[in-house]
């Protein structure tokens, strides 16, 4: 369920253990086997290997008839289409990992298809059916896993009441969590401090000592990738030069669970800096995923619509008709995100201690 890579440099001695069994292996099912942890060792830090080895899970465990395989392969392959790239195929790899799974009566493999399905409600904006997902895999878990799936819970819970407009609510929920993920020696910790500060950001319109602090300290304790949301902090706080310098040295988002909330603040920023190459890529990229938000898809936190990143780019390209009906979607996309939140807050979230973790409803 969680990303456990500490560093942002590949496995090198696992990577060359994988291939040189690849090489050596010809049966499917066991190729789908080294395929599979091939992808883990590769995701978020090359893409095309990374995809490569998914498809080539997929592609082997179908060769081979091994049901076993067959999970393996579609959860590697469901990681992969958390990105932008096999986004069509993301509900239907997961239902068909359901149904093997379910067949097998491999609970755990059946906890990851509803986890790749709620996953799949937040893509496209639907929470209500995104909690429920959530709610079946937590009944399918056991173990560790279970675990990992009640900070999931615990981390959508806190983008709800953010997302339902109680932001310092949704603040004190992911510090809970972010000081227990420190205590379990997660790198992202540090990272969700400093997204739930982006959000408040978002919402109130200030930009705090908290939030600068919290953007220096994900700097220092954190592999993950933060040069695009530390420029997007200085956009907030009305520093465009910094912002702009910031953002022309920042790479590309990797195209991974993350890619539609860092292209969403990117696409912010290359309207502020006047890229117009970048505006025109990130506006086309972008585009198929309107009437949703950035972050949502990744089940934990958002960067606001999709929309208003489009609104931003055709802005800054000089489209005012497209930049129009962008307006008019991202108002519509974030009263009806707001109205399903309310009423999921309405309907079940319990209360959270001061430095506790909830038990997630049942």
């Amino acid at each position: 369920m969680w990303s456990l890579r500490d560093s942002a440099e590949p496995d090198r001695p696992m990577i060359a253990v994988l291939d040189r069994l690849l090489d050596e292996t010809v049966d499917p099912g066991d190729r789908a086997r080294l395929h599979a942890p091939a992808f883990f060792e590769w995701e978020g830090l090359d893409d095309a290997a990374a995809e490569r080895h998914a498809v080539s899970a997929v592609r082997e465990a179908d060769r081979s008839g091994d049901p076993e395989a067959v999970c393996r392969a579609l959860g590697a392959f469901g990681y992969l289409a958390y990105g932008p790239d096999h986004d069509d195929a993301r509900e239907p790899a997961a239902r068909r990992l359901l149904a093997v799974a379910a067949d097998r009566e491999r609970g755990d493999h059946v906890a990851v298809a509803y986890f790749q399905l709620f996953l799949a409600a937040g893509a496209r904006a639907d929470l209500v059916a995104a909690r429920a997902e959530l709610d079946r895999a937590l009944a399918a878990a056991a173990g560790t896993q279970l675990l990992e799936l009640a900070g999931v819970a615990e981390l959508f819970d806190a983008l709800v009441h953010a997302l339902a407009g109680d932001v310092d609510e949704a603040v004190r929920r992911y510090d809970a969590l972010s000081r227990y993920m420190a205590e379990q020696g997660l790198s992202l910790a540090s990272v969700f401090g400093l997204i739930s500060r982006v959000m408040r950001a978002q919402a109130t319109g200030i930009v705090d000592d908290d939030l600068w602090q919290r953007t220096r300290r994900a700097a220092d304790d954190t592999w993950f990738p933060v040069e695009v949301p530390t420029a997007f902090v200085h956009l907030l706080a009305g520093d465009r030069k910094t912002a702009a310098a910031l953002y022309r040295r920042s790479p590309r988002p990797a195209r991974d669970y993350a890619w539609r909330a860092w292209t969403t603040m990117r696409a912010h920023l290359a309207a502020a800096a006047a890229d117009l190459a970048e505006c025109r890529l990130v506006y086309d990229a972008l585009r198929p995923f309107t009437g949703t938000l950035g972050g949502l898809d990744a089940g934990s936190f958002s960067v606001g619509t999709v929309d208003a990143a489009l609104v931003a780019t055709a802005a800054a390209l000089g489209r005012d008709d497209d930049a129009a009906v962008h307006r008019r979607r991202a108002d519509e996309t974030e009263d009806r995100v707001r109205r399903a939140a309310r009423a999921l807050l309405t309907a079940r979230t319990p209360p959270v201690p001061d430095g506790g973790i909830a038990t997630p409803s049942p």
